[in-house]
């Protein structure tokens, strides 16, 4: 599977999930995803909420989930997203897949926030900050790989 095919399941597994909504037994709006546990928040920073959709006030369509998707790695749009490139791409599927992993209690991990901020200094005082320079970086202080 390619990157591009790895996002593009990705926003139709999120379309999937989202469109699991049904009225549960106390009146209230619920989901029953199956690839996103965190559908709550992830409708909640796109500002989609689970009344709306419900109502049908707000269409939820793959071309929505593929925007968040893409929002979700730091890309502007879908379109920014498809048109990276490979070591941009192969980065991006590697933060969405340890996306949990990042983050305890709320935060990111500080001491990965600082080692980046390191070897971005260290890559931008050569002039040598490009899609290949972040990929090597974040295996070298995310990822622990050595290249040696």
């Amino acid at each position: 599977m390619t990157i591009i095919e790895f996002f593009k399941l990705q926003a139709k597994n999120l379309n999937k999930d989202v469109k699991t909504i049904y009225i549960n037994e106390d009146g209230y709006y619920d989901f029953k995803p199956k690839y996103f546990e965190d559908i709550y928040n992830i409708l909640y920073d796109w500002d989609f909420s689970p009344q709306e959709i419900g109502e049908n006030k707000q269409q939820f369509s793959l071309m929505k989930a593929q925007h968040i998707i893409a929002q979700w790695v730091g890309c502007k749009n879908w379109s920014d997203l498809i048109h990276s490139s490979n070591e941009r791409l192969e980065l991006k599927k590697s933060l969405f897949e340890h996306r949990d992993d990042m983050f305890y209690n709320g935060s990111w991990n500080e001491t990965f926030i600082q080692s980046w901020l390191l070897y971005e200094e260290m890559y931008l005082s050569n002039g040598k900050f490009d899609d290949s320079a972040k990929l090597e970086i974040y295996k070298q202080i995310y990822l622990k790989e050595n290249n040696n």
